[in-house]
């Protein structure tokens, strides 16, 4: 089940026969069989919904779902990539994929441990599992899932809350059973008692002992959670420093045959590290079918020593993630310089601030009445330059630039010429913020909500104009609020956009169709928020600091 081909190629009919045998292995409870061919011929009445594993296969697992091995998970996600070229079409698809949902919802115990498999059959299976990732890899496709990725966004809001509270109670799972040798805390291991959370083993040669690989996954998927608390960030710490320590150098593990692989000396050769390592002592330790330990790797039977992982570099991922996860990140300052349209109180600069935060600084320095010429010769633009002054904390700092209104005709001591004057005050606001090592990003006017025979007017096009051509001739980012408002009053309607406004004021002639109340504010910001993420396209919203 191929996920990482071309998006059209989900559309296509090869893709849709895979889909449709993965509908057919769907289980009763909703998950799905490992180690499964889903390119060949659907489900058979009466066939098992899992393919055997040996003669020793229990008939009562023949519907039993896992995790194991990816199952479940990748099924799901090839199933919503598919949908997604669909349309209505791919419906039935969605359902299935909620239907899984559903199922791993089901399978998380209430410690927020997941196990192999559901429902549940007796033995290591019914352990929490984090072997091979299996735990990891639901708690991903969760994420992805909150995080809103579009391909999953028709999971609906209420199950989107059951999937957050899902991580939330794995996550403090994950944090509680790392283990701990003395005063420090190490890494993790492959299963857990599901009652005591106590280490487990599963096969006969998998001992209940800390995993290097497992840790290494666990760490990446601790690393992904959006502004991580306290205590998941001193288990990353703690973990990390477990794995460097841990990693042995200049060996190879080689060989194999009727002799077995042996770790064999290898000066300079990339860090390596054992499967598994003795809780208490920090020692590679080795099983065998016999359920014997040892502490050397030759030690144990030829046919384990050759058909095991004993070492590997899988850590070495999540090294190199944490190299840059651990980074101090300075958060991204944006200041929001305009009139009354950007204003609090009459703009909408409060709530793309609120849209912005916790994660970038916002500052709405918009001035009610304000036009290219006062808000300078006031002393508002003074300010912001001595805020672009102190930028050592900040990793880059936008000013958006909008103004228009104020500087139209019929405004004494605001007016300016729009040949020669307009222009030529927003180009050295951009100029002087360029020097400062601000990015400037020019706004045009938003729109006004005037309607003449029941279409929008036009009353601010020239300066929109204006404004993109500052933009243009400097090569700067540009916010085109103005096109964007027009647009989206017009589709409102005169009768609805007239809404958007606060209360005239008692000497007013009618009502407000510049300034936007709440409902108005709520509104414009997500167009502005939009049109700015897509005028800056290196603009981020990083995760809190470390």
């Amino acid at each position: 089940m191929p996920l990482r081909k071309p998006a059209a190629w989900y559309g296509t009919p090869e893709a849709l026969r895979v889909a449709d045998t993965i509908l057919s292995f769907q289980t009763p409870a909703g998950g799905w069989g490992k180690n499964a061919d889903r390119s060949g011929p659907p489900r058979r009445p009466g066939e098992s919904w899992s393919p055997p594993e040996g003669a020793q296969r229990k008939d009562s697992w023949s519907y039993v779902g896992t995790i194991d091995n990816g199952a479940t998970t990748t099924e799901m996600r090839f199933l919503a990539l598919v949908a997604a070229q669909l349309g209505d079409r791919g419906d039935v698809y969605r359902a299935a994929f909620l239907k899984g949902l559903r199922y791993l919802l089901n399978a998380q115990y209430p410690n927020g441990g997941f196990p192999q498999i559901y429902p549940l059959q007796g033995g290591y299976h019914d352990a929490v599992t984090l072997n091979d990732d299996a735990m990891v890899r639901v708690l991903d496709l969760m994420l992805d899932i909150g995080e809103g990725r579009s391909v999953y966004g028709f999971v609906p809001p209420a199950l989107k809350q059951e999937t957050q509270g899902a991580l939330r109670r794995a996550s403090a799972m994950l944090v509680a059973t790392q283990q701990a040798s003395g005063a420090k805390r190490t890494g993790w291991g492959q299963q857990y008692d599901v009652l005591s959370l106590e280490l487990a083993g599963a096969r006969n040669f998998e001992p209940a002992a800390l995993a290097s690989s497992e840790s290494a996954g666990v760490l990446m998927f601790l690393m992904r959670l959006p502004d991580p608390a306290p205590d998941v960030r001193d288990a990353v710490h703690a973990g990390v420093a477990w794995l460097r320590a841990a990693a042995l150098r200049d060996l190879a593990w080689t060989g194999g045959g009727a002799a077995g692989r042996r770790l064999q000396p290898a000066p300079g050769a990339p860090a390596l590290w054992s499967r598994y390592y003795d809780a208490r002592t920090g020692k590679p330790v080795f099983g065998d079918r016999d359920r014997s330990i040892h502490d050397d790797v030759s030690e144990i039977d030829v046919e384990r020593r050759n058909g095991y992982a004993w070492y590997g570099s899988v850590p070495e991922k999540a090294l190199a993630r944490y190299a840059a996860w651990s980074q101090p990140i300075k958060p991204v300052r944006v200041i929001l310089v305009g009139d009354s349209t950007m204003a609090p109180n009459g703009g909408y600069g409060d709530a793309l601030c609120r849209r912005l935060a916790p994660r970038v600084a916002c500052l709405n320095k918009g001035r009610a009445g304000r036009s290219t010429s006062s808000y300078r010769a006031e002393g508002y633009w003074e300010e912001i330059r001595g805020l672009l002054e102190e930028n050592r904390d900040f990793s880059q700092t936008y000013v958006l630039i909008q103004f228009g209104h104020n500087d139209q005709p019929g405004k004494p001591g605001r007016s300016t010429d729009l040949k020669t004057e307009f222009p030529a005050n927003m180009g050295r606001y951009a100029d002087e913020a360029v020097a400062t090592g601000a990015v400037p990003v020019m706004v045009t006017p938003l729109a006004r909500r005037t309607f003449e025979n029941g279409k929008l007017a036009d009353t601010l096009a020239p300066w929109a104009a204006a404004t993109r051509a500052v933009a243009s001739e400097r090569r700067l980012p540009l916010v085109d609020l103005h096109t964007a408002s027009m647009t989206a009053f017009a589709a409102l309607g005169e009768a609805e956009s007239t809404t958007l406004g606060p209360p005239p004021k008692t000497d007013a002639k009618g009502p407000d169709l510049t300034h936007l109340n709440e409902k108005g504010a709520e509104i414009v910001a997500p167009i502005v928020l939009r049109e700015f993420t897509g005028a800056v396209p290196a603009l981020s919203l990083p995760p809190m600091q470390r």
